[in-house]
């Protein structure tokens, strides 16, 4: 073992590497946290902080800050879910963030991690009752294109028991991108449905039926094959 040190609360982010630094989200008590630390021996080296809005309803085994941050290495951007879409310099200066997407609420909280592609962001902002894929300038937060997804999830309301098909339903997708005869797709696994998207202007170039309401994965690509996955059956 080469180092380890002790995190405040439990988290299910994966945490990333570049270079000589390490990246990771953690959440302590309301506060949402964008940790950087030295890949050598685990020292700090910064700590960006927000203070969250509301403790969002999430499951028992998904604590917050569930997505993992991105970098190209001269920017970090992580996703707080309600709280916004955040980037940061490589010394934790924050450059922009984006705390105007809506409310991302669901039983069981969220995980979808941000995409680097050429100069944009991808997010998948859901699951929940609002539900989009968002591209944005990765160097100015703007938005550059929404594509909306009705999933027909209606979040229960306190004491309400869950019904099948109802509240049992989201994809917790990471988008993926494919490159298929010399042109980038951006693939999303969305309740009941597989999707390719155009990166550069979000139009749907094709779809394939067949996934249950649950998703929980992200899909893979090889070879000129795709395969998804969903959550029950």
């Amino acid at each position: 073992m080469k180092w380890r040190i002790p995190l405040s609360e439990r988290g299910n982010s994966t945490p990333i590497v570049w270079g000589d630094r390490v990246f990771l989200t953690q959440p302590t008590g309301t506060r949402r946290s964008l940790l950087c630390l030295r890949r050598a021996d685990g020292k700090r080296e910064w700590e960006s902080s927000i203070t969250s809005a509301e403790n969002e309803p999430t499951h028992g085994t998904n604590p917050y800050c569930s997505a993992s941050p991105v970098t190209d290495g001269e920017r970090v951007i992580v996703s707080y879910a309600s709280d916004g879409l955040f980037c940061y310099d490589m010394a934790g200066k924050e450059l922009w963030r984006r705390t105007d997407l809506g409310r991302q609420i669901h039983i069981w909280g969220n995980g979808s991690s941000p995409v680097i592609y050429q100069d944009l962001c991808f997010l998948n902002f859901g699951p929940g009752e609002t539900t989009y894929l968002l591209a944005v300038d990765k160097k100015t937060g703007k938005t550059l294109w929404k594509q909306d997804e009705s999933t027909d999830y209606k979040h229960p309301k306190e004491g309400e028991q869950s019904e099948q098909g109802k509240t049992f339903i989201g994809s917790w997708t990471t988008p993926v991108l494919m490159n298929v005869e010399s042109r980038d797709q951006l693939l999303m696994s969305w309740p009941k449905r597989l999707a390719a998207y155009d990166p550069r202007s979000g139009k749907e170039l094709w779809n394939c039926s067949g996934l249950n309401p649950l998703v929980y994965t992200s899909p893979i690509y090889e070879e000129g094959v795709v395969v998804s996955m969903g959550g029950f059956n």
